[in-house]
This record gives structure tokens, sequence and C-alpha cells, in this order.
């Protein structure tokens, strides 16, 4: 017999109530993950290579000086090599050290030994320099300055908008500087690293970066000091002349960065940090910084950084952002920011990031179908003939194709996923995950083994599937007839997979709506074959079939 109704609710629920004084945020879910686990903030093995600096950076000439000593985890060899912006002029005040240029105009590559993805932007020069070092030196320090200039360009992509990126840009308007601008020296081999930025700039100006603010100056704002010691994938640092509103949640702070005084729209955004950070806290495991920004960028972006979140005006002011992108780029200090990609498998966190975020909001409200309906509308219409590729060559987002398959087709799978599982055994596995491999740099197989780990079986195969396959499954139903038995019915019918290539294992729910009863009754059929029979008993006469109707396979 039929026994799932149709009406069947997710355990996985957030709830947010607006209130007078503030957010209120309940998860309801399956009761053995309602104590919040606390992850380890400190990752296993070597540690990270350290970066103190002292910063001082000129806006209007569009320059910083930089004295940089570079503490290495282990004593290196006779020699190290570093990329370095072409524009800044380096020397070394490390005695006996011999500085030379290895190679201009170097073209580093995107994806480095570690994993670690770097986005080509031709727009930067980048100069490789190599140091000729004296036996068991572990410190470093350089002294660099120069110009650091290439102002946002915007491009437009299939949906309409117009985003617009920067390889890096020092002005009077603001700063942004990331891994990609090469900055700072970049170590061959280098994997993660810590840092104290300690930065001075002219009256009025802001800094910002990851970790923790040590101190600053209330009256002109010109010094202050960023600093991290929990392992970092590359530094960051932006600055403004900004309004500057905070709120202490007790474990971190909440801060907002913005270009002019909104003290109605930062108490919008610090109303909802400390909600969503707990929320995520209690799903996932502790929140991994001292703080989380919101900060007003000085053109459009939509990007998220370890502790903080660079938005556009036009971005942040959008009334929606408010309940999709915001926890979206919270929900990032978990998985990319906090749980480090390894790209060499490709990118599973955009994915994972967008499941429990703007799937679950939309979950929430009623419209998680409508959400997986969009999502496999997205790619029947962008990703046809030789546009697709598998997962596992995923990246970043260039365009709708990257989208919907980055974003979209790995969204798909983490649902199909948690509904093979269930809530108890996904939660779980994703906790695991994350308490396991915080600030260290993973793929999508190490996904795949906690997974199986957690679960007890070997998972390996499904990951394999969706991440390593290229395309979908294409589902046909034929043959469908109805018998009487007694008082009972029968319907038989047959489900097909018509896509060329081996054949996909499916959980296929199969709804039926039967005569007087209000709701539908659902059941799922396992597909390991191209073609499976099924048959149904139904006490009263059945009137529709339906097969997923609820979009939940990809």
């Amino acid at each position: 017999m039929l026994h799932e109704p149709v009406d069947r609710r997710m355990t996985l629920v957030l709830r947010l109530n607006a209130g007078i004084v503030g957010f209120s945020a309940v998860l309801l879910f399956c009761a053995v993950i309602l104590a919040p686990a606390h992850a380890s903030l400190s990752s296993e093995g070597s540690s990270p290579t350290d970066h103190r600096m002292a910063i001082t950076i000129v806006p209007a000439a569009h320059t910083l000086r930089v004295r940089d000593t570079v503490t290495f985890p282990t004593a290196r060899g006779t020699s190290v090599s570093f990329l370095l912006h072409s524009r800044l002029h380096v020397s070394i005040e490390t005695p006996d050290v011999v500085l030379t240029i290895a190679e201009t105009n170097a073209r580093p590559s995107s994806i480095g030994p570690t994993g670690r993805y770097t986005p080509e932007d031709s727009r930067v020069p980048v100069t490789r320099y190599r140091a000729l070092l004296p036996p068991g030196t572990r410190i470093l320090t350089l002294n660099y300055e120069g110009q650091i200039n290439h102002p946002p360009v915007a491009a437009g992509d299939d949906y309409g908008r117009i985003d617009e990126d920067s390889g890096g840009v020092i002005s009077s308007d603001g700063v942004f500087l990331s891994g990609s601008s090469y900055w700072y020296p970049t170590f061959d081999a280098q994997d993660l690293l810590s840092f104290t930025l300690d930065i001075e700039g002219p009256d009025g100006f802001r800094f910002a970066s990851q970790g923790g603010r040590r101190e600053y100056s209330r009256d002109d704002h010109r010094h202050v000091v960023w600093h991290t010691d929990t392992p970092q994938d590359e530094i960051y640092l932006v600055g403004g002349k900004w309004a500057e509103y905070v709120l202490d949640e007790g474990s971190f702070a909440a801060y907002a960065f913005l270009r002019s005084p909104d003290p109605v729209l930062a108490e919008k955004y610090l109303g909802r940090t400390g909600p969503y950070v707990r929320m995520y806290e209690a799903l996932l495991g502790r929140y991994p910084y001292p703080k989380f920004a919101v900060i007003e960028n000085f053109w459009e972006t939509g990007y998220g950084m370890p502790s903080f979140t660079l938005l556009g005006s036009t971005v942040l002011r959008l009334p929606f952002i408010l309940t999709s992108s915001y926890p979206h780029e919270i929900l990032h200090n978990w998985w990319g920011n906090g749980v480090y990609v390894d790209y060499r498998e490709g990118n599973w966190c955009e994915g994972l990031t967008a499941y429990l975020a703007d799937h679950l909001m939309a979950e929430n409200r009623g419209e998680g179908p409508i959400y997986r309906r969009t999502t496999l509308k997205h790619y029947a219409d962008y990703v046809t003939g030789n546009q697709d590729f598998p997962i596992s060559t995923f990246r970043e987002r260039h365009n709708s194709v990257t989208r919907a398959v980055g974003y979209g087709k790995t969204l798909m799978f983490f649902h199909m996923l948690r509904l093979e599982l269930g809530d108890k055994l996904f939660i779980g596995a994703l906790r695991r995950f994350y308490q396991e491999n915080l600030f260290k740099r993973v793929s999508f197989s190490v996904l795949a083994d906690t997974f199986s780990r957690v679960v007890g079986s070997d998972l390996r195969p499904l990951f394999v599937q969706w991440v390593q396959q290229t395309g979908a499954p294409v589902l046909r139903v034929k043959d469908v007839r109805v018998e009487q038995q007694g008082k009972n019915y029968e319907v038989r019918a047959r489900l097909e997979q018509v896509q060329g290539g081996t054949p996909y294992h499916l959980r296929v729910p199969v709804f039926a709506i039967v005569e007087g009863e209000e709701h539908a009754q659902m059941r799922t059929i396992v597909m390991n074959d191209r073609e499976t029979d099924f048959a149904l008993i139904m006490s009263s006469r059945p009137i529709r079939l339906d097969i997923d109707p609820e979009f939940d396979v990809f």
C-alpha cells in the first residue's frame, strides 16, 4: 500500500520571525543534533606561513608601502621563490639574502599543487622572484611599494545582469586587494597562511580584513590592526570612508561599514546577523571567526570573504538580499571560507552553500519545488550540446552555463543525497565534515569519504555518478494500466531512462491521487537499470499518477 502523504514535512526547517527588538531563529530538525557541537579551530598538520605586515596606503596616489616579515613553518632550503605584482618594487631586509628576478610577465597556474585556486587575470602583471637563503632560514623580511590600480570592469551575463570585477584597486573611492592582486608575496607551493596587518591611511579612511580587529584609532581612523591566527586561503584588504556600526553578539561581533551614515539599514543587517550565525551554528558547528561584517563596496559586488561580505550599494539595498544573499554569504564562513576547497576535483562549496541557504529559505516558505523547478529549467535552457561539463571541473561562475552546473546541479545532488539518507544522517555527515576539516583544503573525495563513514556504506559511486559524469537522466513513463482486484486497485507502469550512456542510480518519487482523498500518496521507486516496472496498490480508484512532481530528481 502507498503510505507517504504528499504534504510530507522536511525536518530541516528554518523559522525567522521579525520582532520589535530583533529576530529569533529556531531550527526544527532531528533531536539528535539540537545541541551545537564546537568544531576544532586549529588545523592538523603543519602550521601556516605567517605574515606580519606594516602597511601604509595613500589612496589618492593608488600606492601602498609594506614591510612584511614572513615566518615559514619550517626552515627553507637554499632558495625560495614568490610571486608579486610587477608594479611593486621589492627589496630584502634580511641579511645575507640575495634577491633576483626569475621571470617577468609570470603567469601562475590557476590551480596550485595544494589545490588552491587563483583566477587568471591578464590585467594584473606578475613577476616571479627568487631569494637565495642562508641555511636554516625561517624568517624573511621584505619591503615593497608601488601602485596597484585596476579599476572595475563591467561585463554582462546571460541573466541580463551587469557584474563588475577588479584585479585590485587603490583609489580615493576605496581599496580592494585580494590574493589575485598579488599585493603580498605568494610563495611557491604555499598552502595556508596567517597574518597581522598594521595599517596606516589618510584621515577618515577605514580598513578591514579577515579575523579580529585588535586596535584602531577612534578619532581619525587612520590606524587599525587586523589579525588572524587561524589558517587562511588568502589575504584580503578593503578600505573606504565608512560609517561604522557594531553589535556585540557575545561570541562574536557584528559590524556594518556603510559608505554614508544609515542607521536604519545598519540595524536591518545587524539584526539578522546574530540569528543567522546561531542558526548555522546549531546546524553545523561553531562559527569560526571573531566577527562578521557587512561592508558596502564602491562598485557593485556580491562577494563573500572569511568573516565579511562585500556588497555593492545597489545590491545592499535590494529588499530580498536580507533573506537570500545575506544568509548565503554568512554560510560561506562554514563552506569555502571555513572548510576550504581543493579545486583539483571541482568546487563543492557553492552548490552546498546555495542548498543550505537559498534553497533552505525557499523551502521554509513552502517554495522548495518552485526553486528546484527553476534550477532544472536553467540547466535545460542554458546547458546544451557541448557546453555541458562535469561538476568536477567547475571552479567558479562565469556565465549561465557554469552557474547552472556548478551551483544548480551541485545543489540538486545534495538535495538527492539528503532525500536518500534522511535528515539525521545527512546533517550528521555535514557536521562531521565541518568538524574534521575546518581550516583545511579538502575535495569531493573527502566529502564522499566522510558521508560514507557516517552512513556506514560506500557512497563514492553515487558521488562519481553525479560529480564526474556529464549530463542528466531523462525519464519516461509508459504502459500505465489500472486493474481492480476486489475492493482494491492496482496501478502498474514502467519507468524508463531514455538518455544515452550508463543508467543512473535514482530514487524517483511517484505520486498517486485517488478518489475521495484530499492528499496524494507518495512512493519512492528505486531505479538501477534502464527500465523499472512498479505496481501500486490502492484502496480507492486512482485518477492521476505523477512522476517526480516536486522536482526532487536532477
